[in-house]
């Protein structure tokens, strides 16, 4: 609270805060987002680097997730599994979810791969090139910046590969 100006009241209308959240040890930092008053509260819980299926989502109004990216993906790779648990939280509480990225050397890698996952434990084949991305935003009376697909999707062969640890 003392870093935000001092006509911040419950918040500017255009100012959405967040924190990044991907580590249980990070929970600390959600409580302190939840304290303060503002028009939406987001947490980035990337890298998502161990499961965080007990996450208390109160108060939160988006939830974007990803994996490690740069020379730390494979040491550090994200467990789709993990993203689904959030994935289904943010259902059950209707809060908007982002699916960015899987682990990859490369930023906004394997952005259909929770899809794919999802997919397949629901016993479906998913096509990699047409599965939709989960990729859901908040409800704003404010103009958002267009957003669009950018990234890239894994092909089938490397969604595999993925899941195999390769």
């Amino acid at each position: 609270m003392e870093c935000l100006p001092a006509d911040w009241g419950s918040g500017y209308r255009n100012v959405w805060l967040g924190t990044t959240c991907g580590v249980r040890a990070s929970y600390k930092c959600v409580d302190i987002i939840r304290s303060v008053p503002c028009t939406l509260r987001f947490l980035s819980v990337e890298p998502l680097l161990e499961s965080v299926a007990d996450l208390d989502l109160t108060g939160i109004g988006w939830v974007a997730v990803g994996g490690m990216s740069g020379p730390l993906h494979k040491t550090r790779k994200m467990d789709l599994k993990w993203a689904a648990e959030v994935h289904d939280l943010c259902g059950a509480q209707r809060i908007p979810f982002l699916f960015k990225q899987a682990s990859s050397a490369h930023t906004e890698r394997g952005i259909n791969a929770l899809s794919l996952y999802l997919a397949e434990h629901a016993g479906q084949e998913g096509d990699p090139d047409t599965v939709p991305l989960i990729r859901q935003y908040p409800k704003t009376k404010l103009p958002l910046m267009p957003f669009t697909e950018h990234g890239k999707r894994f092909t089938m062969k490397e969604y595999r590969a993925y899941q195999s640890g390769a």
